[in-house]
């Protein structure tokens, strides 16, 4: 995982959005994950 990762940015995904607010500087973190079922 890069230091990059931790930056406040929000993603739009056809399959669905997770917040991850685990980031050194507490900052919220937007990341798109695809359901696989």
């Amino acid at each position: 995982m890069s230091l990059s990762f931790c930056i406040k940015k929000q993603k739009i995904c056809d399959d669905e959005i997770i917040e991850i607010k685990n980031c050194r500087l507490m900052t919220t973190v937007f990341m798109c994950v695809k359901k696989t079922l």
